[in-house]
């Protein structure tokens, strides 16, 4: 009998929008309710609350900006054994980065940053495939990048720069995600500052 309640003010709800609900009873004792009064029955004013109305993904989609992309990507359930190093850095020297980051200021001086993976412990004479991918603060997927790496050691090392477009994207914690050969090999955040 509820789930009938909550289903005729769902329903009323999303096709009506803010319009009058009524509610009255009938002789069985059964609750009814309309967009319009009874002619037989008493009838009681319903004031609904918009704050749980499911909405529309269409809807939704129509108000953010044409160039913003939601991640709908799914990390690997499995999760890599392989040992690494992650640096975010300002730049590179040779093989090693020149600083180890918590946060960056991306300015017009600085308009990027890389990511900086080692793999340690690895088996030689493999190939290794490595993504890179970056997530910024609204959730819009703004990097995303693989490489195919071979190494004759038991290590490798893989670099991504990141430059995001100072125009369009906001300040806030940013999700840097690694994906070795279809593992997840870790999930970090950093923050991001414009």
């Amino acid at each position: 009998m509820r789930r009938i309640a909550f289903t005729v003010i769902f329903l009323m709800l999303t096709q009506a929008g803010t319009a009058a609900v009524y509610k009255w009873v009938d002789e069985n004792g059964k609750a009814h309710f309309s967009d319009k009064k009874s002619e037989k029955h008493e009838s009681t004013g319903v004031k609904l609350s918009l704050d749980n109305v499911i909405k529309n993904e269409r809807v939704v989609q129509k108000l953010e900006p044409d160039n913003y992309q939601k991640d709908s990507f799914r990390m690997p359930r499995k999760k890599s054994k392989v040992p690494y190093r992650f640096v975010m850095t300002s730049a590179m020297n040779v093989d090693q980065p020149v600083d180890r980051l918590s946060s960056i200021n991306i300015t017009m001086d600085q308009r990027s940053f890389s990511s900086y993976i080692k793999l340690t412990g690895i088996e030689a004479n493999i190939s290794y495939k490595i993504k890179i991918r970056v997530i910024d603060a609204k959730g819009e997927l703004i990097f995303d990048k693989d490489k195919i790496l071979n190494t004759d050691t038991n290590s490798l090392w893989f670099v991504a720069r990141v430059s995001p477009n100072t125009s369009l994207d906001e300040s806030g914690d940013w999700t840097i995600q690694a994906i070795l050969n279809d593992e997840s090999l870790f999930v970090e955040k950093r923050r991001i500052e414009f």
